[in-house]
């Protein structure tokens, strides 16, 4: 029997890559952020550069192919009802279908995760564990004004960021409480459940066998597959314009490790 999902998750954490995973498996639906704020749905709309106008188009007919919430006419309701309407219309689609929810837009509608509880939605949980990563993705967006990149758009340029030596693990910490947070409101409300880390599944794609499982699907033995690639593939002395900063800072911190990603 398809199963309904939701996939939960923090900025930067590539779940954009995943949903689009998921999205070429026969008979799996995924879709972007159904209840992104009306400013945030611009993504790369408001760029002229032939890689973001390639990555949106793609997107446009892809993950972000379904009304989101803010469109739909059920958001002139009174909230919950709206919400549970607007859940239910998405929900009877055919097939295993799903969408992805930020820890923030989780906080700003909580009546979704009552949805998910009382209609049996199954929650995958989306973990980045190199917090470092995040920031780097987070700091290169904001450089390049660029979110993603679809395969066969323009290489990027190389790109350095500055780190804020004094606020990195102020800012490493605030993501793992987040992530933590995560994990006990999943425990707490005892809803079907799994947890999939991201490193994992981009170094060894048999890290997706437990993701097929839980959602009962069969991609007959295909390699998971996506048309999004990484905007940045140098290491972190070539990305991080204070190198050296930000290495003395995590020196001796539960983060030093991750310097070794």
């Amino acid at each position: 029997m398809p199963k309904s999902f939701l996939l939960l998750a923090s900025y930067r954490s590539g779940s954009t890559w995943f949903v689009d995973v998921l999205n070429h498996v026969e008979g799996t639906a995924a879709f972007s952020e159904l209840f992104s704020a009306p400013e945030k749905q611009a993504g790369t709309q408001d760029l002229t550069s032939d890689q973001a106008n390639k990555t949106t188009q793609y997107l446009d007919q892809t993950i972000r192919a379904y009304p989101h919430y803010y469109q739909a006419a059920e958001n002139r309701k009174i909230r919950p009802f709206s919400t549970f309407s607007y859940l239910d219309t998405f929900y009877r689609q055919e097939g295993t279908i799903g969408f992805k929810l930020m820890y923030t837009q989780l906080a700003r509608h909580p009546e979704i995760w009552a949805y998910c509880r009382f209609r049996g939605i199954s929650i995958l949980h989306l973990v980045r564990r190199n917090h470092l990563d995040v920031i780097i993705s987070r700091e290169m967006r904001k450089a390049t004004r660029t979110t993603h990149r679809v395969a066969g758009a323009e290489e990027m340029k190389p790109v350095q960021v500055t780190l804020e030596p004094e606020t990195l693990i102020k800012q490493m910490s605030s993501l793992q409480r987040n992530i933590d947070l995560a994990r006990r409101l999943i425990k707490v409300s005892r809803v079907h459940s799994l947890e999939v880390i991201y490193e994992d599944l981009t170094r060894n794609s048999s890290c997706f066998e437990p993701v097929w499982t839980f959602l009962q699907i069969n991609p007959q033995n295909v390699e998971p597959q996506s048309q999004l690639v990484k905007l940045v593939r140098v290491g972190y002395s070539e990305s991080i314009a204070n190198y050296d900063e930000v290495r003395k800072a995590l020196q001796g911190t539960e983060f030093e490790h991750l310097l070794e990603g």
